[in-house]
């Protein structure tokens, strides 16, 4: 089972995500899509590491259709993918080896069901009430809510 999520930076809300069996283009491209069913992506910037998903065609076109530009991690600047990766560990502990135990989780001594339930509650909560320290003590939709001239490309049907 493999998570994929869209982060913005602005603030670090996960602002589009999608779970699948396989770790693909297909994955990639789909939770772009659906970021883009919510927002206006023309001329954002999506960012992403050198993974497979995130340079192949079907990526690169979904990026092109929806008018935005792609940015891809160089191989010796791993740090510039450091707040996805955050994000991530996040995740990882608050989420999954809190609830099942590291050691449990990582030899996939966790049933698939409850993963998938555990993530599905995890990211309305990171979004919502999970306080940042470089939000000001502010979850990452208190900070949107309050600096409402952000980044955030602006969300379809908003007017």
């Amino acid at each position: 089972m493999y998570l994929n999520s869209i982060v913005d930076l602005f603030n670090r809300e996960v602002v589009a995500w999608l779970i699948s069996q396989h770790p693909d283009a297909r994955l990639c491209s789909d939770t772009l899509l659906n970021l883009g069913k919510t927002y206006d992506l023309h001329g954002a910037i999506i960012h992403g590491d050198q993974g497979s998903g995130y340079i192949s065609w079907e990526y690169r076109d979904t990026i092109g259709q929806l008018g935005a530009v792609q940015s891809c991690t160089k191989t010796d600047r791993c740090w510039e993918n450091a707040n996805m990766e955050s994000s991530n560990g996040v995740l990882k502990t608050e989420c999954l080896y809190n609830r099942f135990g590291k050691s449990r989780f990582n030899s996939r001594r966790v049933r698939k069901a409850d993963v998938l339930d555990a993530v599905v509650n995890f990211i309305p909560y990171y979004n919502e009430r999970r306080l940042k320290e470089d939000l000001g003590w502010l979850s990452p939709e208190e900070y949107r809510k309050a600096n409402v001239k952000g980044t955030l490309p602006v969300q379809r049907n908003a007017f």
